[in-house]
């Protein structure tokens, strides 16, 4: 099974089956430019695995495709 530790929970979310990651809230480089997440592996006899992973936030230009813009 595969869960996530608390570290910008709110943020993303863990299929706790396959452990893909879904973005579920709204990353803002002007606020946080990265993230860390810690993945917790648990075996069907209890033992773990902690993975750590960074994430990095690329800032865009507040231009949406077509001319639009974010503000």
């Amino acid at each position: 099974t595969l869960s996530q530790d608390d570290i910008d929970a709110g943020l993303f979310a863990i299929d706790a089956t396959t452990g893909v990651v879904t973005v579920i809230g709204n990353l803002d480089h002007d606020t946080a430019p990265s993230h860390s997440i810690d993945i917790i592996a648990t075996s069907t006899d209890g033992s773990t695995s902690t993975g750590a992973f960074n994430i990095t936030v690329t800032d865009a230009d507040g231009t949406l495709p077509g001319g639009g813009d974010t503000d």
